[in-house]
């Protein structure tokens, strides 16, 4: 899947492609692999750091690495990114904790994009949503967002 795909297009770039690696995946067509039915989703809003730097990793290898990586080869690498931001909601006490505490970790990792944001805000700004028992949101502003999984598999 993308996981092995990923693994084999970074070990041969660490070789200067002197090295030959293949795939052997069981489900060779994807029929039964997740990736595929996963909708894509790339976002930095975790709480551990470890989490938010393979994110910041992976937006960044979305956007141009795949590309810098397939230079020469005949490989479509656009994976249709949609950078439509990601809002996590929380509720009043130790929800609203924990998401500022994440907040500051992802600020800390270098996602200063994703802002916080109060009801009022949030009201102002997703007039849609229904802010009852929400005292707070995070939203990335940019960098997140979807792609398409199965171009990624391509």
């Amino acid at each position: 899947g993308v996981m092995g795909s990923s693994i084999a297009l970074h070990l041969s770039e660490m070789a200067g492609r002197r090295l030959r690696v293949a795939v052997i995946e069981r489900d060779a067509t994807y029929e039964w692999a997740s990736a595929p039915r996963s909708a894509g989703g790339i976002r930095q809003q975790f709480s551990l750091p470890v989490n938010i730097q393979l994110s910041l990793y992976g937006i960044e290898f979305l956007k141009t690495g795949l590309k810098d990586l397939c230079a020469g080869l005949d490989v479509d690498t656009d994976v249709q990114f949609r950078e439509n931001g990601y809002l996590i909601l929380a509720s009043p006490g130790a929800g609203e904790k924990s998401l500022r505490e994440n907040v500051a970790t992802q600020h800390a990792c270098g996602a200063t994009w994703i802002s916080l944001m109060s009801s009022d805000e949030l009201r102002n700004r997703f007039p849609w949503i229904s802010t009852d028992g929400i005292a707070l949101g995070a939203f990335g502003e940019r960098n997140e967002g979807y792609f398409d999984p199965w171009a990624l598999l391509q």
